[in-house]
């Protein structure tokens, strides 16, 4: 899996354009219009926060699967280690699809909101948006089967996915966006809910994919140290108190996923015009704690070196 770049100072200040264009959208005429703008940058750095949070999940299932197979490979007849190691390959090959697919998926979303909030500050009827913004709806409907049928940690995504919204359309003053909206609102809230549920099903897996790594270090770093017969390593107690205290951090992923499904949200109050600041900041503090986690991954990488 690629590892991605992003810039973090660089989401942040999407995070706080888009605040003060639902802030000073509440006192202007541009409110509508300064909507699907602070909406579409929100939803960029929506896109850009949830793709290391993506990594993160493949890093922990790829080791988790490791431990597994290393484990029962002595159970194994040589004849079939690499019968089951080929078919781990398979898995985690089916993990990259799923991952590469949510990426592509996030990244058309992203570019559909882009369009939305160029259809709304123009006032021409035949500025060739509507257009665009169809093939962006027409790609998600493409990218949309292979990740419903996905499964994660048993089930499949199309059977965690939220009931569909009934919107209350309220009419802007562009007569296409209108259309726009009536048109496609259904089938981005549709995105959206299958995006949350994706997101939801790799956190709990995520979770569960940590805890195996973390009772894993407790076995081989205290319990069998002090059930054999050798002598302790002179730092057990500090580790052993160091494993005990020790949390899981599953906040960057599970941070995506309630971040999806404030997105989500969002873009129904943005169609019946009642996006506000709170709903806005409510999103952003979900992205924040995605940043926060990266940022302090990184220090604590730093500090290992």
């Amino acid at each position: 899996m690629r590892k991605p770049e992003f810039n973090i100072s660089g989401i942040r200040s999407l995070m706080l354009m888009a605040a003060l264009l639902v802030l000073a959208g509440c006192a202007t005429k541009q409110a509508r219009v300064d909507q699907f703008a602070a909406f579409a940058a929100t939803g960029t750095a929506f896109t850009k926060a949830v793709d290391p949070a993506l990594t993160a999940s493949f890093d922990a299932t790829a080791t988790t699967d490791s431990m597994v197979l290393l484990q029962a490979r002595d159970a194994l007849p040589s004849s079939d280690r690499l019968t089951a190691l080929r078919q781990a390959d398979a898995d985690l090959d089916a993990r990259l699809a799923i991952l590469g697919g949510l990426r592509r998926h996030l990244g058309v979303l992203q570019s559909y909101f882009d369009a939305l909030a160029s259809l709304a500050a123009t006032r021409a009827e035949s500025s060739g948006m509507t257009a665009v913004a169809q093939g962006f709806v027409n790609d998600l409907g493409k990218l949309n089967p292979a990740i419903a049928k996905a499964t994660i940690g048993g089930n499949t995504i199309e059977s965690l996915i939220a009931p569909a919204a009934d919107f209350l359309y309220v009419a802007h003053q562009s007569n296409v966006l209108n259309a726009e909206l009536k048109r496609n609102a259904p089938t981005i809230d549709r995105e959206l809910r299958l995006m949350s549920a994706a997101l939801q099903a790799l956190a709990t897996q995520y979770a569960s994919d940590l805890g195996v790594v973390a009772e894993k270090n407790y076995r081989d770093k205290i319990a069998l140290p002090f059930a054999g017969s050798g002598s302790l390593d002179s730092n057990w107690s500090d580790q052993r108190a160091t494993l005990l205290q020790s949390t899981l951090d599953t906040t960057s992923l599970q941070a995506a996923a309630n971040a999806a499904t404030s997105l989500r949200t969002s873009f129904v109050a943005l169609v019946e015009n009642r996006l506000t600041p709170e709903r806005i900041a409510a999103l952003q503090t979900d992205l924040g704690s995605i940043l926060t986690t990266i940022e302090n991954g990184r220090a604590a990488k730093e500090t290992q070196q």
